[in-house]
């Protein structure tokens, strides 16, 4: 059964991104950049995959006093309270804050100087081709170390984690391009007065932690089995 959920899940991921590049009947984004944002997506979920994993293996060495593991993911924990640190630990912050840092920050790096970004559905459609690509790098290599499909892993979590990730990056990409219009207008001695200013980082403040939080919760009941 995991198998099948993983090849739907596969198939289902390059067909949004496909779905989302021909919805757009006005201006499409060239092909080679998303075929670019999809590979550095791949690369990404790859080597998130074993920084995760690493930094899982330091956090188990952390709390061995406690807990024991076994290499089959099995464990046996004499104190109750530091298993649920533990997973708290290795759920909020290496699985969630980390990830979703990474492919933030790989977003804007990608699209932040792009002529043609310029409109909420270009920012959709490139955070959920990064989060796509790297959907299915991370989830191929974690179901061939582990043998497991888990609940965060299925598509329809990462399409709306793409979606709000898109928003709230465009929000913040276009806040930011008026941010920078205002700062030379305001050196205008003629136009400073009409200008004012706009954080554009507010919308980020208010998604990234709901994101982390949805992200963290279910890493953290999924491991609780």
């Amino acid at each position: 059964m995991g198998i099948i959920l993983l090849i739907v899940s596969i198939v289902l991921s390059i067909g949004l991104v496909v779905f989302s590049y021909l919805s757009d009947k006005v201006e499409k984004e060239p092909i080679s950049l998303i075929i670019f944002i999809a590979l550095i997506g791949l690369l990404l979920g790859i080597s998130t995959y074993y920084i995760e994993f690493g930094l899982t293996k330091l956090l188990e060495l952390m709390f061995s006093s406690s807990i024991t593991f076994y290499p089959n993911g099995t464990f046996v924990a004499s104190n109750s309270r530091m298993y649920f640190l533990f997973k708290l630990i290795d759920s909020y912050f290496i699985k969630s804050t980390l990830e979703l840092f990474i492919i933030f920050f790989a977003l804007h790096k990608l699209t932040n100087k792009l002529k043609d970004f310029d409109c909420y559905f270009d920012g959709i459609l490139y955070s959920i081709t990064l989060n796509s690509a790297f959907f299915i790098a991370f989830v191929i290599i974690n179901s061939l170390m582990t043998g497991t499909f888990l609940i965060r892993d299925t598509i329809a979590f990462q399409f709306f984690v793409g979606v709000i990730m898109g928003i709230g990056y465009t929000e913040y990409h276009l806040k930011y391009i008026i941010r920078k219009c205002e700062d030379a207008l305001s050196k205008n001695k003629y136009l400073r007065n009409v200008t004012h200013k706009i954080e554009p980082l507010d919308p980020i403040l208010l998604i990234a932690p709901i994101l982390i939080i949805l992200k963290g919760t279910i890493e953290f009941y999924s491991g609780l089995n």
